[in-house]
């Protein structure tokens, strides 16, 4: 017990020490985390005279399925999956509900007014749901990556789960030089999705990464890791998405948002403890409608959250 004690002690952390952080993995080693996003929306619509108040609530969780195949040349090459994949989103329209339902490969989509529109259990509304299926970029992806010891991989991560933040499989980077607490950098991103909008072109910026803190003893040692953006874009084209399956081509006045993340490295385990995300988004944006021709005027709001965490 008295050299447990002292390891333990000779593994906590000294004041303004200097620490390499570091990502590891073995041959064969295989590791499953737990993913779930919370996403809350408001839009006015705005037609002529006409203003209409729309808003929508969604979630998708899934499990992040990861194997090391191999390590070659201080690398690791990766099998990446996600499994158990389910996503909800509750649509307010003036005088309806939408209701969509997607797990694995069964979509479901009902209107409270008129009822079900899709069920593929019941072979209804077929063609739909390939579309919608078609749109979540993130159902039964299975992908080999490399990846290094700073958590960037190859391919991007934005091509195997399109959509996503970059080159990392996790939300952060690690630093390539030795790091003590309060320690701050910056790296550039990009990104193609911004909740309300999806661009066809990623847009690059740089996000700033800080030390908070260094923390725990023995093989609980932990850096806590914050990462945080900010990014506005200007008179470009988008696509707006609500039903899954036929996105709106949009002119974007303006969008701004603000995104941050908190993670927790082990040291000596060289794994992803916990991660947790929180976005904020505003746009100003129009389209022609396809049906009179005129002018449609969008102005939203959305909120995003979420967690990775490993299974126990």
């Amino acid at each position: 017990m008295r050299t447990l004690t002292l390891a333990a002690i000779l593994l906590s952390f000294q004041e303004g020490e200097e620490l390499t952080v570091r990502f590891k993995y073995a041959e064969g080693e295989k590791e499953r985390y737990s993913v779930d996003v919370r996403e809350k929306v408001a839009m006015t619509v705005t037609l002529g005279r006409v203003e209409e108040k729309r808003s929508w609530t969604g979630s998708w969780s899934a499990i992040l399925k990861v194997k090391c195949n191999t390590v070659e040349n201080d690398t690791f090459k990766l099998a990446v999956g996600l499994g158990d994949f389910e996503f909800k989103r509750e649509t307010e329209l003036p005088g309806d509900k939408v209701s969509l339902h997607v797990k694995e490969g069964t979509v479901r989509l009902k209107s409270d007014r008129h009822g079900p529109i899709i069920d593929t259990d019941k072979r209804l509304g077929e063609e739909h749901a390939k579309r919608i299926l078609g749109r979540l970029k993130y159902f039964d992806t299975k992908d080999a990556v490399t990846m290094t010891p700073l958590g960037v991989i190859t391919p991007r991560i934005r091509e195997t789960f399109e959509g996503t933040v970059g080159d990392t499989l996790f939300p952060i980077a690690l630093p390539s030089d030795p790091v003590c607490a309060g320690d701050e950098w910056e790296r550039k991103m990009e990104c193609n999705d911004f909740s309300l909008l999806y661009f066809p072109k990623p847009y690059a910026f740089k996000a700033k990464y800080k030390i908070e803190k260094l923390e725990g003893k023995g093989m609980k040692r932990e850096a806590v890791i914050s990462l945080t953006f900010d990014v506005t874009i200007e008179d470009s084209e988008a696509e707006v998405d609500v039903a899954l399956a036929d996105p709106m081509k949009v002119q974007v006045r303006k969008l701004t948002m603000h995104a941050s993340t908190w993670n927790r490295i082990g040291i000596e385990t060289g794994k992803l403890h916990a991660s947790s995300l929180s976005a904020s988004v505003s746009a100003d944006f129009s389209a022609t409608d396809p049906e009179t021709k005129r002018m449609l005027t969008f102005k939203g709001e959305s909120t995003v959250s979420g967690t990775i965490l490993p299974e126990r």
